[in-house]
């Protein structure tokens, strides 16, 4: 489609200037960890998605609707109340409007809010796992989230999403891979849940296992397997064209043979 074909506008490029100033800690022996930031952004010819109705269609476009700014503040905070509960919080506001002319198909919107900034939200979340037997965990974790109010396109004649909760929780029991002291893993290995890597065992780049390793032992390959096993069958598979081509030609002998 061309420009003004059915109405798109056009569109230049977007800045943006960004002011943040905020804290970030520890405290209760390391229990506790907590982070509050302020910011302030200052948009010159935002850029806004929107959408017109065409012959052909839907069609959506980009247009610099005009200058913005926005404050808000974020903030959260996880305590670890025991070794296996963690409580955790986390809370945020923007405040913004459209500033100076804002004018899109004859219609000036300043002091209106943009488009997808969301007004106050806040989420809570309980995380417990515990240990059941040697491998096996019990988890249980809850999540409340409050998403805040937003208008979204267009944003000449805006749609006015309501603000509303979202409340997940879930249970199960879940595995884990246990490695003993001084385990050396390769670039990009991977373990799969409820094994046991003992002591000073190794395990080569790229292998995959799927089973427990001893302490001491060295594995390679996927599946991964002791590494002198995978180093013969490496050194086999690299004879395999070879050993092909001696069974084709012995396969023709052979035909050559009944052919007599």
């Amino acid at each position: 489609l061309n420009i003004g074909d059915f109405g798109l506008l056009p569109f230049s490029a977007e800045k943006a200037a960004s002011y943040e100033v905020g804290w970030k800690g520890r405290f209760a022996d390391g229990r506790a960890s907590a982070s509050i930031a302020g910011f302030y952004i200052d948009y010159n010819k935002r850029q806004v998605e929107y959408h017109i109705e065409t012959p052909v269609g839907p069609v959506e476009g980009i247009g610099n609707f005009g200058d913005s700014r926005q404050i808000g503040f974020e903030a959260d905070l996880s305590v670890q109340v025991s070794e296996a509960l963690t409580l955790s919080f986390a809370a945020g506001a923007i405040d913004a409007e459209w500033t100076g002319e804002t004018l899109a198909y004859g219609i000036d919107f300043e002091g209106e809010k943009p488009p997808n900034v969301p007004e106050f939200s806040w989420n809570v979340n309980a995380d417990y796992r515990q240990p059941i037997n040697a491998g096996m965990d019990f988890i249980f974790g809850v999540q409340v989230s409050k998403n805040g109010a937003s208008d979204t396109v267009q944003a000449f004649h805006p749609l006015r999403n309501p603000s509303y909760t979202v409340v997940n929780a879930q249970v199960g029991v879940a595995g884990s891979t246990r490695t003993g002291e001084g385990v050396a893993m390769g670039g990009q290995a991977g373990v799969v849940g409820h094994l046991r890597i003992g002591a000073g065992a190794r395990i080569g780049a790229q292998a995959g296992v799927i089973g427990d390793v001893a302490p001491g032992e060295t594995v390679s390959g996927y599946p991964a397997r002791d590494h002198r096993s995978y180093l013969k069958a490496m050194a086999l598979l690299m004879r395999l064209p070879d050993v092909m081509q001696r069974v084709d030609r012995l396969e023709r002998r052979m035909d050559q043979g009944d052919a007599r």
